[in-house]
């Protein structure tokens, strides 16, 4: 951080002395985006007016850059033509971690040639306000913007006194709104919030203390030791509360272990047709409804690679990643 208020900004005539001092701070942590600063000696007081003036506004979010999937030419003939292109014929030479980074960036090049990563501008949507606070910030710019041409404080003091009355109506309305959202008890994340601001109360996740069997608790590690103690206690009563009774079936113990390899094309299909279409995805970057639309294609490759996989009690490191 960086102060950009290098000259006195306070004065006072004590005892026939003149007692000068930086009192008035600016910190900025990137003066890339400082351009001047304004100082003005005031009618009233002994402080000094200080303006700055910069070449960016610091927290405009209005347009921000967002890096996102391109789904406008999506379709399962598009993705299945963009992967015959650089179609998996066998893997069958390859080893467990070998063949799941071959099927994975076969399978990612196609997807990135229907859907490719485009940078866009996000619009921030704000809040809605009354006409009568949008009347008010548009008089607090014109009069801001004359107090800059004319260096005239007075305009300096109406722009303060109209963003107090601003502030508080914004308030106002946030509370209006808050009240009408009780009324709506099918949103209980709104319910809350409404309550919470009425009653400006904020209640903390956990107690400072706790008390269990008498004894208080004071600290994260006390606190945790008698939760765990407190839900053991509770577990084993539960345990030993419940009556097993013989006329109750309660299943039968496998014995033996069949050595029956499941990883069978019937139960591929079973899983793939059971799974939702869904765009969204993980570590992998590829979302389901490609592995989806693409299934008639890949089904050969990924049944060999699960079969390697239980054969040779191998997992993909890209498998390991929750």
């Amino acid at each position: 951080m960086s102060q950009v208020c290098k000259k006195t900004t306070w004065h006072r005539i004590v005892n026939g002395h003149v007692r000068e001092s930086i009192l008035d701070h600016i910190y900025l942590n990137c003066l890339l985006v400082f351009n001047e600063i304004y100082q003005f000696f005031p009618s009233v007081g002994d402080h000094d007016v200080i303006v700055i003036d910069l070449k960016m506004k610091l927290f405009n979010d209005r347009n921000k850059l967002l890096t996102i999937r391109d789904w406008r030419r999506y379709n399962k003939d598009r993705i299945v033509s963009a992967y015959k292109a650089v179609k998996i014929n066998t893997i069958e030479n390859l080893g467990v971690q070998d063949s799941y980074d071959l099927i994975e960036n076969v399978v990612n090049y196609a997807f990135n040639e229907v859907c490719p990563i485009v940078i866009v501008k996000s619009k921030h949507k704000g809040p809605t306000w009354s006409l009568r606070i949008v009347e008010l910030k548009k008089k607090r710019a014109n009069l801001f913007k004359n107090y800059k041409r004319t260096k005239n404080v007075s305009f300096l003091n109406i722009c303060r006194v109209i963003d107090k009355t601003i502030k508080a109506l914004m308030l106002k309305e946030r509370k209006e709104k808050m009240h009408e959202n009780l009324g709506n008890f099918n949103s209980s994340k709104s319910l809350w919030l409404g309550v919470k601001e009425i009653l400006n109360h904020n209640n903390a996740s956990i107690p400072e203390k706790i008390f269990n069997d008498g004894e208080s608790y004071i600290g994260d590690d006390q606190q945790a030791e008698a939760f765990a103690s407190f839900f053991h206690d509770k577990t084993e009563k539960i345990v030993n509360e419940c009556i097993v009774r013989d006329t109750v079936y309660n299943g039968e113990s496998i014995l033996q272990i069949f050595d029956e390899n499941f990883m069978t094309g019937e139960n591929l299909d079973i899983v793939i047709k059971s799974c939702k279409k869904k765009k969204s995805y993980g570590y992998d970057l590829i979302p389901m409804i490609v592995i989806a639309d693409l299934y008639d294609e890949l089904k050969a490759v990924l049944l060999d690679l699960l079969n390697k996989i239980y054969l040779t009690k191998e997992i993909p490191e890209q498998m390991k990643i929750a």
